[in-house]
């Protein structure tokens, strides 16, 4: 099987856990639900493999399925994947109808506190993906990080619109929701994309199945793996080209600033409908990457035939990614080698942060718990490239004693969440 591109967005939001069991399931199926049943097939039993800490996934083996009128590309039942991935999700709940719809509850301090429900429908008639509210996954998600612990809870939770969902239609995609014998499947890719929460991700590389919730696993990896293909190069190359202006349409937050009405009309003026290879196609891809000009979007290994991509575009004198590495190995890379130093210089105290690591909750015990009261604390953020929210928010508990509100923006629906 081929590889479709890896791309990195790295979003991390750490939310209170549930304890996951077996979900409810209320099924009702209409009889006039088209069936896909003729043209499915088993297409692999893949091995799972699990490399995240602290949850356990069942290693056993994962069955994909495909369609005859796709070959190319993998399938999975949508409740097997969901099943799979459970120990790893928060609560969620099950119901089977004209379309199959997944609720995930958003708690607080602890169970007993609702404070909203959110829901995802899958329907194989319309062929969309239906958000009630696309804060979805912040309830559906555990924290990736199942050794942090924090005294930090949410108290309140609210938006700003009354209806924040969205509606996705996978028509203008070319991407089909299938149905067969009360079982809704979508495309492996699809799956990864929408019903893995924040924390983990779903690779296949040959015939394994690798569930990674970090970067640098996911790198080690694909580095060891024999990445090689027996489908042809069109229908893949096709599906890549669609999946990623999906992705960017709906996942990445940057479109409106990049002035984008749809990367599906971008990528065509830019041809990558058209290239017939996936090193012509990555080449022209890289380079559509690397003109959003934003830190932290990246092509992490350019998957089939990668041995053969030759960059020839690389960031411009005045682009802000070659201002931000220029002034970073200038100013930071070769002089500051910790990313915590706590200095008393008599009259006050100097913190200098050059990393909001997943370590600074516990080094903000040691050193502030040993401050001379009163005496003044200068914080240094000057070559801080950044980190984690919480390690963030942790720093603000400290300077004060009152209620810390977070606000952000869903930037695909401009909701604002407090």
């Amino acid at each position: 099987m081929k590889f479709l591109k890896l791309m990195a967005f790295i979003f991390i939001l750490f939310v209170l856990s549930s304890c996951q069991q077996e979900p409810e399931e209320t099924e009702e199926i209409p009889e006039d639900l088209i069936s896909d049943q003729e043209y499915m097939n088993v297409k692999s039993n893949l091995t799972v493999y699990d490399h995240i800490d602290g949850y356990e996934f069942d290693t056993g083996l994962f069955t994909t399925y495909k369609d005859d009128r796709y070959p190319s590309l993998s399938y999975v039942d949508v409740e097997a994947f969901l099943s799979l991935l459970s120990p790893g999700m928060n609560e969620y709940t099950l119901e089977k109808g004209e379309s199959l719809t997944i609720s995930a509850v958003l708690y607080g301090e602890d169970e007993t506190e609702i404070f909203d429900v959110y829901r995802l429908s899958i329907d194989p008639t319309l062929n969309v993906l239906i958000y009630d509210d696309f804060n979805f996954y912040q309830a559906l998600s555990k924290p990736g990080y199942t050794s942090y612990t924090t005294d930090l809870v949410m108290t309140e939770f609210e938006s700003t619109d009354t209806y924040p969902g969205i509606t996705i239609d996978l028509n203008q995609y070319d991407m089909d929701i299938l149905y067969s014998e009360g079982s809704y499947y979508i495309p492996l890719e699809l799956a990864n994309l929408i019903l893995t929460s924040y924390s983990l991700n779903v690779y296949q590389m040959g015939d394994g199945l690798y569930i990674v919730d970090d970067e640098t696993t996911l790198l080690e990896l694909i580095d060891k793996a024999l990445i090689e293909s027996t489908e042809a190069d069109l229908p893949l190359i096709d599906f890549t080209y669609h999946f990623s202006a999906l992705l960017f349409d709906y996942f990445y937050g940057l479109k409106d600033f990049q002035r984008v009405t749809s990367y599906l009309d971008k990528f065509e003026d830019k041809e990558l409908d058209q290239k017939s290879t996936f090193v012509s196609f990555d080449n022209a891809f890289f380079n559509e990457v690397l003109l959003m000009d934003d830190l932290h979007t990246q092509i992490l290994d350019f998957g089939l035939d990668r041995d053969d991509v030759t960059l020839t575009v690389f960031p411009t004198a005045y682009s802000r990614i070659r201002e931000y590495f220029d002034a970073y190995v200038k100013h930071c890379e070769l002089y500051e080698t910790q990313d915590f130093t706590w200095t008393d210089k008599g009259d006050y105290y100097l913190l200098e942060l050059n990393a909001f690591t997943n370590d600074l909750k516990d080094q903000l015990e040691t050193t502030l718990g040993e401050a001379e009261p009163g005496k003044p604390i200068y914080i240094d953020l000057t070559c801080n490239a950044g980190g984690y929210i919480i390690s963030a928010i942790e720093l603000l508990a400290y300077m004060t004693n009152d209620p810390i509100t977070i606000t952000y923006k869903n930037a695909t629906t401009g909701v604002i969440y407090h």
